[in-house]
């Protein structure tokens, strides 16, 4: 049902550990090449509009010798309407953080603590809890107030100029982005292996035709089925 991919990482599905939960695991993972990760769903999966699936990361250290492994943190949350999402992992930021224009939408490209900087290798789980709704959004709820805490204060203007203020189109942004990870899956599931990872080459080969439609037809965005 769900799908993850670590920044110059092959593809790895989801395993079903019961009835409402999943795990994706990534292990030996060089913790300086860790910096970005995401998670969407699967083309053509019915996903109950009733829940939500809240997502949560453990950074695992196997250099770090403890009984105790750390705790799984909630990145934010997927559901009918937003298929697939982006979050950012800065080891040398040592609190959450996200974006100024990201505040309604706290999971799109937040920073999260990784708590291992020494240069070793590490083990990512990222767990998936698919919960109702009105459960999913205190959780998120929450998510953004803590996340708000911690921003740093803005900076005062030194000038009267302001800065033109765009407006973003998220249930556009929100189809065109599933439109790109159906488009990427379709292509990459054709050479998914025996564990069901993806060879990188085959995501750098998808992406290097994609942006070439993209360059050659400026409608191809918007006629993508």
């Amino acid at each position: 049902m769900f799908g993850a991919c670590l920044s110059g990482r092959p593809v790895q599905m989801a395993s079903q550990v019961s009835d409402m939960k999943y795990v994706i695991k990534f292990n030996n993972i060089p913790s300086t090449k860790v910096s970005h990760v995401s998670i969407f769903m699967l083309p053509n999966v019915q996903f109950d509009s009733n829940y939500t699936a809240l997502v949560y990361i453990q950074i695992e250290s196997n250099d770090l010798d403890s009984n105790l492994p750390p705790q799984f943190k909630l990145l934010g949350g997927l559901n009918i309407n937003k298929q697939s999402a982006i979050y950012k992992i800065n080891a040398l930021n040592s609190t959450p953080s996200i974006k100024e224009n990201q505040i309604d939408d706290a999971d799109m490209d937040m920073d999260v603590e990784n708590e291992n900087t020494s240069g070793s290798s590490e083990n990512i789980s990222i767990g998936i809890s698919i919960e109702p709704n009105a459960t999913a959004q205190e959780q998120l709820d929450q998510l953004k107030q803590n996340m708000q805490l911690v921003r740093p204060a803005a900076v005062p203007q030194t000038n009267n100029a302001q800065m033109p203020v765009g407006v973003i189109d998220h249930n556009y942004l929100a189809n065109l982005s599933n439109k790109i990870i159906s488009n990427a899956y379709n292509f990459l599931s054709g050479f998914v292996d025996d564990h069901n990872n993806v060879p990188i080459s085959r995501f750098d080969d998808w992406w290097t035709k994609f942006k070439g439609k993209v360059a050659n037809d400026p409608k191809f965005l918007d006629n993508m089925v």
